[in-house]
Parts: structure tokens; sequence; C-alpha cells
């Protein structure tokens, strides 16, 4: 391992990280961004001769369409930093250049054929959302999407991702890559704003979102984009982690853990800035070190009753009784133990927490 002196980064040169770059990289550029699209042009109302992808993006059956997608916008834009062969970042930008040009496709054609729901893009109906918020959905007019506002949370994400890991790459695709998640966001807060019980919501996993959109609020300084990331904030379940609680038997972790990245984030944006004055009032400003206390407790908690050795946690995807992993692991079926998805999580909670405690641990 050497350090780049003069931008303070870290270079990996260990064989094994190399060749898992290396890897990752290749299965990148393998990967077609006009299939991922074909589900979003559906959507708005776009012709496609193309095939989707199957797996995580497949139409039939129980799915998470858009999800990977979203991811995969995330992993060019950190591969296009990573890499320093030319020609190869050029092929990883033309693919991120295929996926923003795709999207602001699909939500321009979907704003002209709805203009009441402008902003809106996705890879699934509306419709999914209305039945997550609690509203009857004619069975012949369901969608079969499991998880409507997680997977929606990975396309913002995906997006936030090219903006912010572009900046000095190319300004041109940044822009419009906020552009189209700030627009996006519009939508997500005026149909919010008309919910009648937004708790309903919440009873279904929606991922970072609160996250995603407090991110959105520091890029765009637009309180809209604030007040659409607290509908998503669980201000119950933050106060009783941040009394030392333990609530978390039975809950699902990996719907818990960004949560409470969203909460962090939430005093990250504030507890330092002079804004808080100007967004917050009084009672918000107070409870700001809440935030951040939920975030702590709720890392230790994990950590100290709800962890394997190796670091991973939760079984069948839930949070169990505290110090019980011996008998998730062994009495139960040990093989859905520790999802990697908790462990991810786990680790950019642990990393925001050292950006603002400083703590080793």
């Amino acid at each position: 391992m050497k350090q780049n002196v003069s931008s303070n980064l870290i270079t990996l040169t260990d064989p094994q990280v190399v060749n898992a770059q290396k890897r990752t990289v290749k299965y990148l550029l393998h990967l077609d961004p006009h299939r991922f699209l074909v589900t979003f042009d559906q959507v708005a109302g776009i012709q496609s001769t193309m095939t989707g992808y199957q797996g995580w993006e497949r139409t039939d059956g129980v799915n998470f369409r858009g999800h990977f997608f979203g991811h995969y916008m995330a992993a060019l834009s950190q591969a296009v930093l990573s890499i320093k062969d030319n020609g190869i970042r050029q092929q990883l930008l033309a693919k991120i250049r295929i996926g923003v040009d795709g999207l602001q496709s699909a939500q321009e054609a979907y704003a002209d054929n709805h203009p009441g729901s402008a902003g809106y893009l996705s890879a699934f109906r509306e419709v999914a959302l209305d039945e997550v918020e609690g509203r009857q959905v004619p069975k012949s007019q369901k969608e079969n999407v499991l998880v409507p506002w997680y997977n929606l949370h990975k396309v913002l994400a995906g997006l936030l991702a090219v903006h912010v890991n572009l900046q000095d790459i190319d300004s041109d695709l940044c822009e419009r890559a906020l552009k189209i998640a700030h627009q996006f966001g519009v939508y997500v807060f005026k149909r919010l704003a008309k919910l009648n019980d937004p708790e309903q919501m919440l009873k279904t996993e929606y991922g970072g979102m609160n996250d995603a959109l407090y991110e959105l609020f520091d890029l765009t300084h637009d309180k809209r984009m604030l007040t659409a990331a607290t509908y998503f904030d669980e201000t119950a379940l933050f106060k009783q982690l941040a009394n030392g609680e333990d609530v978390l038997p039975g809950k699902h972790a990996n719907t818990t853990i960004p949560k409470l990245i969203g909460a962090l984030h939430r005093y990250r944006s504030f507890h330092y800035s002079k804004q808080a004055g100007q967004y917050l009032n009084a009672e918000e400003r107070a409870s700001l070190d809440m935030y951040l206390q939920a975030a702590i407790n709720f890392w230790q908690i994990v950590v100290d009753d709800h962890t394997y050795v190796t670091g991973g946690n939760s079984q069948s995807e839930h949070f169990h009784q505290a110090d019980a992993g011996y008998h998730d692991a062994f009495l139960e079926d040990g093989a859905t133990t520790c999802e990697t998805c908790n462990t991810h999580n786990m680790l950019k909670l642990s990393r925001e927490l050292f950006r603002i405690t400083g703590d080793k641990k």
C-alpha cells in the first residue's frame, strides 16, 4: 500500500485487491445500460426493441427492478475514479452517459404523458407506491415489485453518485445527473405532501431514502428536499435508540440500518452549519444531538449484542434477541446469517460515525 501525498489518497497495491478490481471493472463494462433502461422506457411510454435483464431486474414474478441499475451507475462512477488507464475510463464514462441520457429521456417522456407526475422516474408504474401508501389497488392493476421505495432509492443514489464522483471529470454529465435527481426529488416532495397517513408508507422497506434526500438537499439547498427527507425519518425509533433501548429484536435488519445512516446525515448537515437557523426551527435544532446519539447507540447495540465474530449480523434478514447469535447460527438455519447488505451498511455507518466522532473503534 502506498500513499499519494499530492492528492491525499491511498492506493491499494495488494495483488488480490487489484485482481478483484480488474474483474469488477470487466463485469461493469460487460453490462449494457441500454438493457437496464428497457423497463424505464416502457413505463415512460418509449418504444424499445431491446430485451431487458432478468434477475433483480426481471418483470415477471416478484422483483426489484430498477434497483440493480442504480447500483450499476454508482459503481461505474466509482470505477472511473479508481482506474488510471484512460482508455478504460472513457469506456466507463460512455456507459454512464448512456445511462444518464436514457434516464433523462424517460423522465421527460413520462412528464409529457403524465404532467401531474412530472419528475417521476422509475422502472415500474406509480401504482406500486399507491399500494405501499395504503391505497386500494385493483388486483389487475397491481405491480409486482416488492419494495418500490427501496428500488427508487438506488436509482436516486446512483444519480447522486454520478454527480459527486465526476465533478472534476465531466461537469455537464454531473449537472444533468443532479437535475434529473432534483426533479425526481420534487416529485417525491409533492407526492408525500398529499399523504393522509405517512406512517403507513414506512411499513415497507424504503432503503436510504432519507439519506439520499438529505444529500440532495445539501447539493441544492432546496427546502423541499429537506421536507421530503423528514417523511422517511422514524423519529420515534431514533428517540428509543438515543435512550439506549435495544428495540431491535424482530426488526428487519437491512431496513433499519439505513434509517440510522439517514439520521446521522441530518446531524452532519446541520450541526456544524450556519444554515441550521435558516432551515430548522428551535425545536428541530435542539433535537440534532438526539439523531447523533441514536446512531452511536444503534451501532454499539448491534456490535455488542447482534453481531457474529465475522462482523456480520442478523438471521434471515432480521435482528433477533440480544446475545442469541449462537442459537440463530446453530439451531436455526445458519446459512441465512450475516446478510451482506447489512455488512455494507454497517461499514457505511461506521465510516460516517468516525468522520464525526473521530472514535477509532
